[in-house]
């Protein structure tokens, strides 16, 4: 931004100044500037500029540039003027040049300061929206609506739950579009899950029901949790959703452990020598 700066105002200086054309062997009064390539005139005492400069020729022009003179005042004095009035132009350009690099440096110095130091400078997205990838297919999107109700699913995608609960929860997708893993907000707690590549779930975790493990038609095969006094409880089912073995802790019982086995679970005595389906301990 300075350096176009300081071509504008030194071509302002030549506008001022100069004649509209280059000197030319036939016209070589007046006094000569040379421009060099850093657009900066420089006055010459010869009719040539080195090579790749442009000359101009400024006396014809003295009276635009404010140069007061009387008509008998010597040439040597028209020319000293005019050098002292071009040196001054030069070094006024130069130095806003480095104003303006000066403030530039500063200005991004302070930004920077800023944005590590002061909190109370959000960056702010209003959802709905998405980051897609080369393609425009959307890769990540947010929306302010039930999952349901989003119209380009992402393969990450955060919405409610359902309609009105403002609920959110999170969903990654497989390339196929299934959700394979997720987690939000329920009820009572947060929860999580894990689907198999066809969607259906195998895992799932909640702060009120514990872990939760199903085979593939999605029925519960294994399920540990906090049960009545905050005591450990585990169960195993068969395929078919029948407890198969339970164990935990009987609170009401002085605090003994327990552990059943299916499908009886009857937990009584018996004098026969069969195999109990029941194993508990003893009070201390």
């Amino acid at each position: 931004m300075a350096s176009r700066l300081l071509d504008r105002a030194v071509l302002a200086v030549a506008l001022v100044l100069a004649l509209p054309a280059r000197l030319t062997a036939q016209a070589s009064k007046g006094v000569h500037v040379c421009r060099g390539t850093d657009n900066v005139l420089r006055f010459t005492s010869s009719e040539k500029c080195p090579q790749g400069q442009q000359m101009f020729r400024l006396a014809e022009v003295e009276d635009e540039v404010g140069v007061t003179k009387d008509k008998d005042d010597p040439p040597n004095a028209v020319v000293a003027d005019l050098k002292t009035k071009v040196d001054f132009l030069t070094k006024r350009v130069a130095n806003l040049e480095a104003e303006l690099k000066k403030v530039d440096t500063d200005s991004k110095t302070s930004s920077n300061t800023t944005a590590k130091t002061d909190p109370k400078i959000p960056t702010q997205v209003r959802a709905p929206f998405e980051v897609v990838d080369k393609t425009g297919k959307p890769i990540f999107v947010v929306a302010d609506a039930p999952h349901a109700l989003v119209a380009r699913q992402g393969r990450i995608q955060i919405a409610q739950a359902t309609t009105g609960d403002n609920h959110f929860s999170l969903i990654l997708r497989n390339v196929a579009g299934k959700g394979v893993a997720g987690f939000g907000e329920l009820i009572d707690g947060g929860g999580m899950y894990v689907a198999d590549a066809q969607g259906k779930t195998r895992v799932f975790a909640s702060a009120d029901n514990g872990l939760q493990v199903y085979n593939k038609n999605e029925s519960t095969v294994v399920h540990l949790k906090s049960g009545p006094g905050n005591a450990g409880q585990f169960w195993m089912y068969d395929e078919g959703g029948r407890a198969m073995v339970m164990a935990g802790t009987l609170g009401e019982q002085g605090g003994i452990g327990s552990v059943e086995v299916g499908p009886g679970r009857k937990c009584v005595p018996t004098g026969s020598l069969r195999v109990p389906d029941c194993l508990r301990g003893r009070p201390q």
